[in-house]
């Protein structure tokens, strides 16, 4: 555990609203989590092609949603497993990146 890497920019964040400290930060490398309003990050996954958008479940925020070069990777609290493919995946970027315009 430890900062985010400087190295890397954030592409996208999502935050909790039901549990306040836990956030998740998307970067070039993976996926990322803090339990504690972003003083220390866990490296959580690792997606090639990287993570360009996040989104979580409205209703169970142990499931996180990350738009990768690879597809689409649910974070669950006990697996990660990749639930679309690419093409996929690059419609919801667009969508992320123009506001669905």
């Amino acid at each position: 555990m430890g900062g985010l890497p400087t190295k890397f920019p954030v592409a996208a964040f999502a935050a909790d609203p039901t549990k306040h400290p836990v956030m998740f930060a998307a970067l070039p490398d993976g996926l990322w989590k803090s339990g504690d309003v972003g003083k220390t990050w866990q490296h959580l996954a690792t997606a090639p092609g990287g993570v360009a958008a996040l989104a979580m479940h409205p209703v169970d925020q142990d499931r996180v949603f990350a738009g990768t070069g690879q597809g689409l990777l649910l974070n669950e609290r006990r697996r990660r497993r990749v639930v679309a493919p690419p093409a996929v995946t690059q419609g919801l970027n667009a969508l992320g990146r123009h506001g669905g315009e």
